[in-house]
């Protein structure tokens, strides 16, 4: 399908399959939200789409949303705008973040609308929610390679108080 490295980045270790039988076809088309998509030999769904990452006897069809993202289902209410305000992140870990932010305050304001049937949604905001998305997973990520560094550094810090502890209680009972 369309877009899969566009979403996913160059770097991300998927593998495509086919639809097995033809009959299938316009079932994968309906499930992948793809009413206007032929599905046919050629076709391949993105890995991320599977339960098990692949056609199984058990999960033989596609999902619509890939494993990893987090999709909210549009509710029907009426359009209306909201005024969001934050207070600065303190912590300095979160240094990358207050980046993104000129000012101490921020405030959004942003025009809701969840009736699908009366919204049009600008590729902009959603390219630059993308954006927003993509920007803080890869923080996490790296915060979490921190995270893994620094509880290494301190395994190797209590082990070598512990080697210390040794050698100051031989030495104590030699002298």
């Amino acid at each position: 399908m369309p877009h899969v490295k566009e979403h996913l980045g160059s770097n991300a270790s998927i593998k495509l399959h086919k639809c097995p039988k033809e009959e299938w076809y316009k079932k994968w088309s309906k499930l992948l939200n793809r009413d206007n998509y032929e599905v046919n030999k050629n076709t391949r769904v993105c890995s991320n789409h599977f339960e098990y990452g692949q056609p199984r006897e058990l999960a033989p069809h596609p999902k619509l949303h890939m494993k990893g993202y987090e999709i909210t289902t549009p509710r029907r209410l009426l359009m209306r705008n909201t005024e969001v305000h934050s207070k600065p992140v303190a912590s300095k870990s979160r240094k990358k973040l207050s980046e993104l932010v000129d000012s101490e305050n921020v405030s959004l304001t942003t025009n809701i609308c969840t009736d699908s049937s009366t919204c049009n949604i600008s590729d902009d905001i959603i390219d630059e929610n993308e954006i927003s998305k993509e920007s803080l997973s890869a923080e996490i990520q790296f915060l979490k390679i921190q995270l893994a560094e620094k509880d290494h550094q301190l395994s190797s810090a209590k082990e070598k108080i512990k080697d210390l502890e040794k050698k100051k209680f031989i030495w104590y009972n030699q002298h």
